[in-house]
């Protein structure tokens, strides 16, 4: 059963996207603005969520290598990912 809801979990959902009304509200976007947004909540993190972030996405280190390089677990890893994601998105959010 556990290795069942994983493997749905890892294969996303398969609802239906309208791509005509996503790009028209990404042309909205200023993105000089959203990375400025986005650099200020980064600098804003607390240095654990951060660093976990920028060694997930911007390295693209899997969470086994994360948690070794941090010597926690990595049910740790994963605490910090989701923590940071929300931390994130509430000063993104903000703005």
């Amino acid at each position: 059963m556990d290795r069942l809801l994983r493997s749905q979990y890892a294969e996303g959902s398969q609802a239906d996207v309208n791509l005509e009304r996503t790009a028209r509200r990404d042309e909205d976007v200023n993105l000089e603005e959203e990375f400025a947004t986005l650099e200020s909540g980064l600098a804003n993190l607390p240095i654990v969520e951060r660093e976990t972030l920028t060694l997930f996405y911007l390295r693209e280190l899997s969470l086994e290598e994360i948690a070794g390089l941090a010597s926690v677990p990595v049910g740790t890893v994963k605490s910090r990912l989701f923590r940071a994601r929300q931390m994130l998105r509430r000063a993104m959010e903000r703005r």
